[in-house]
């Protein structure tokens, strides 16, 4: 269950939820693998057998410390829409919960490079009626940022409808 899931209210209902984009990993792996691939090939070819298992215990932890942060970072993100509100969350060991009303809400931005437009990823920017741009959600590397956006956008008309009638 996710940290959000549990900090809903009971007549609150999770309209979206979803989190960082597994793409965002993507050069981190690879930069991974090459370090590993190239600790081994050069532990093979050094003939002192301790130095090369150093070698290699040296390149593959270099290669796992500088993942590391984004992996957790991908793991901690989340960001739900609900019926009433938006919450966006980060962190794990220090974390930070913005949370805004659908009736702040100013305005939804999505911008996408070329490979977000492919892989579906993208950065999500929504800004609320406070003066505090701390109140802005803004969500990096956003898995299925236009999809996010039109779910956003449909739980705000209906609430402004729902409104609206509750004002006739």
């Amino acid at each position: 269950m996710s940290y959000l899931s549990q900090e809903i209210g009971g007549n609150e209902k999770i309209v979206n939820l979803t989190g960082i984009s597994w793409w965002l990993m993507t050069p981190y792996i690879f930069a991974m693998l090459l370090t590993i691939i190239i600790s081994i090939v050069l532990a093979t070819s050094i003939e002192n057998n301790l130095f090369s298992l150093v070698f290699l215990t040296v390149g593959v932890g270099l290669a796992i410390i500088t993942s590391l942060p984004k992996l957790i970072n991908k793991l901690t993100t989340e960001i739900a829409i609900t019926d009433q509100r938006v919450i966006s969350k980060k962190g794990w060991l220090q974390i930070s919960v913005i949370s805004t009303p659908l009736s702040k809400v100013n305005n939804i931005n999505v911008y996408q490079s070329f490979l977000g437009n492919i892989f579906n990823y993208g950065n999500v920017e929504i800004t609320t009626a406070t003066s505090e741009e701390r109140d802005n959600h803004i969500i990096r590397a956003l898995h299925n940022p236009k999809i996010f956006r039109n779910v956003l956008s449909e739980e705000i008309d209906k609430q402004e409808q729902t409104r609206g009638m509750a004002n006739k």
